[in-house]
Formats: structure tokens, sequence, C-alpha cells
């Protein structure tokens, strides 16, 4: 099986760092597609063109100091993970870092060609645990939201259905009778649909999970639907 080559933004403006940050990702063969920028402003204009799967980033650039670089690299592309390049192994530094954005961080000089290729991976695999459940969530809050907005109105729509059919029934007469019933019906089918959804977009349940279903209430519906009734 082929494996994906990742596409990495190495931005670092000191060229013994970026040499050194090739060298131990080459020794991955060719898992890694670098291209090499030297100054925050290129690498915005890049993020702009397109997307890259992460982005090795040197502080104390040209044009940015501190941790400015990673909330605007955040900004431009909020889905690719950062890995933060520093000079000093300073742990408060470090989680100032991961709490303005970044995925993880390297010291630089004190990784090698088998550390840095899986500190990359691995930034790259959290990044997109996080930009899934964070999805899921969106469409969770989003069937939710829908769910409580539609019912209202088809609740509405059955109440008054039904408040037509029981006092003036005998005014419509039986062929509208017949067109209430089956729009009541349709209704009802649609309302319960629409409490469903908040359950449908789970993650379990949009995934393909198995759930129980009643085979009688199935097969009646497909029936009513075949002869014409809703």
């Amino acid at each position: 099986m082929n494996q994906q080559i990742l596409r990495i933004m190495l931005v670092e403006d000191n060229p013994d760092d970026a040499w050194a940050t090739r060298e131990a990702l080459a020794g991955d063969g060719d898992r890694f597609e670098i291209q090499h920028l030297r100054n925050l402003g290129d690498a915005l204009e890049r993020l702009e063109a397109g997307p890259v799967d992460v982005v090795l980033l040197g502080l104390g650039l040209p044009d940015s100091q501190g941790f400015d670089a990673i909330v605007r690299v955040r900004a431009r592309s909020p889905g690719t993970p950062i890995v933060l390049m520093t000079g000093a192994d300073d742990k408060a530094f470090a989680i100032r870092a991961l709490q303005h954005g970044a995925q993880d961080y390297v010291v630089k000089g004190a990784y090698d060609e088998k550390r840095l290729p899986r500190i990359v991976l691995y930034a790259v695999e959290r990044k997109r645990a996080e930009n899934l459940a964070r999805s899921s969530a969106d469409r969770e809050r989003f069937a939710l939201v829908a769910s409580r907005d539609l019912q209202e109105p088809l609740h509405k729509i059955m109440a008054y259905g039904n408040i037509l059919m029981h006092q003036h029934g005998e005014d419509i007469g039986l062929q509208g009778r017949d067109l209430l019933s089956r729009m009541l019906r349709a209704t009802e089918r649609m309302a319960k649909l629409v409490s469903e959804m908040p359950e449908l977009s789970h993650p379990a349940q949009a995934a393909g999970a198995p759930r129980l279903v009643d085979l009688n209430e199935t097969v009646s519906r497909v029936l009513r639907a075949r002869n014409g009734i809703i």
C-alpha cells in the first residue's frame, strides 16, 4: 500500500536549522514533501493558495516575533496542525505555545531522523481527530436546533388538522376527510423523522452503526406507500 505523502511547510529563517530539519525528515524516505519559506508573509500567502498537511514553524522570524506567528497561521488555516520549533527547552514557554494553538513543539537540535518524523505524524493525526470531533459536535448541534425548530410548526399542523377533522369533518365531505387524513399521517411521519435527527447525527449512527428498527412498522409503511396511502 502506498503511503500518503505529507506536505510540510517549513517556516524558518535560520539556514542551519532549516538544513537540520530537512535532514531529519529525509530519513523517512519519500514520505514528506517539504517547502521551505523564510518569513511569515510568504507562509501566509502559501496557505492562501492551498492547504498543506502540517506547518513546522520557527519563532523569531524577520516579520514576526513571539506567538503572533502561531495566531496568524491558525487564522489563515485553522485546520492545519502547527509544530513549533523553539531554541530552548522551556516547558512554560511550550505550554503557552500550545495554548495559542500549536499542536506540538520540538527543540531545535534535539531531534533526529526518528523523533522528528514521529512528532510530525502524531501532530497530523491528533489534528485530524480534533477536526473530526469538532465537525461531529457542529453536526449534532445543528441537528438539535433544526429538530426543535421544525417540530413546533409540524405539531401545530397536526393540531389544527385534528380540529378541522373533528369539528368540520362533515362539512368537507368524504373526499376532503380522506385528503385530510393523508395530510395528518404524512405530517406525523415527518414529525417522527424530525425528532430522530439529533440521534441520527451522532457519529456512531452517521458511520452506519447498526440500530434496532420495528420491522412491522417498516413493512406497514412500505405497503401504505405502495397502495397510495401516505
